[in-house]
């Protein structure tokens, strides 16, 4: 199907993972809700075979940073910033 993505606002994003089912991307958002971290959004983006999980838009690279650092202490995870 071709269904149409909601469109993505340009700034900084940060991507937790690329994983390779959306059963998968699911369980990550759900962690991610279920633990302390407030991120302004969370988006989960089909590209070819992978689901990519990514957080924002942050207007400014210290905020991105910031979040980052709060993600890989609450979740073991290293995000790294992406901008579009």
């Amino acid at each position: 199907g071709s269904e149409a993505q909601p469109a993505l606002v340009t700034g900084i994003y940060l991507q937790l993972a690329a994983l390779a089912s959306a059963e998968a991307a699911d369980a990550l958002i759900q962690r991610v809700r279920d633990s302390t971290l407030q991120l302004p959004g969370l988006h989960r983006i089909d590209a070819n075979s992978l689901v990519k999980v990514q957080a924002g838009p942050y207007v400014e690279a210290q905020s991105a940073d910031a979040a980052a650092q709060d993600i890989e202490r609450e979740l073991g995870l290293k995000p790294y910033r992406i901008s579009r």
